[in-house]
């Protein structure tokens, strides 16, 4: 699933624990506009740490609910250089940076991750290959986050 969605998205992934990061490939591309304008930047240095990098991404895992398959996506802030030494600076930043996302500003986030790579109707390619065996993924797009409910 994630080499079909980093490849079909150009986005890049790292492998963490029980989920990957997904980050886009080049944050100054115009496809990832949308996403600019929810976050308000997409990647940059932590300031008085210029080792320690930083984009926009997501964290994305499978997980089985309600008799199917579900996708689940977490808004975060992805980092590389991280040591012992920075650790501190790396969480301290992504606070920061998260600590006013409440819910209209994570339901846009969820919304747009969530969209982009819907694909009911079509399936996505891990390896995009013509000939051989190549694993194919469609999402559908319903998403299982809450809302406030009506009377």
């Amino acid at each position: 699933m994630t080499r079909a969605l980093t490849r079909t998205h150009a986005m890049t992934a790292d492998r963490r624990r029980s989920s990957d990061l997904l980050t886009p490939a080049s944050i100054d591309d115009a496809k990832w506009g949308p996403l600019k304008k929810l976050t308000g930047s997409l990647g940059g240095t932590v300031p008085k740490h210029p080792e320690l990098s930083w984009r926009e991404g997501l964290g994305i895992r499978l997980d089985w609910a309600d008799e199917r398959l579900w996708l689940l996506l977490e808004p975060r802030t992805v980092f590389e250089g991280i040591t012992q030494g920075n650790r501190t600076a790396a969480t301290d930043f992504a606070r920061e940076r998260t600590v006013r996302r409440y819910n209209p500003a994570l339901n846009a986030l969820l919304s747009f991750w969530s969209t982009l790579f819907a694909c009911p109707e079509r399936d996505i390619l891990a390896l995009g290959i013509s000939a051989g065996v190549d694993a194919a993924f469609r999402l559908d797009d319903t998403t299982a986050y809450s809302g406030r409910g009506r009377p």
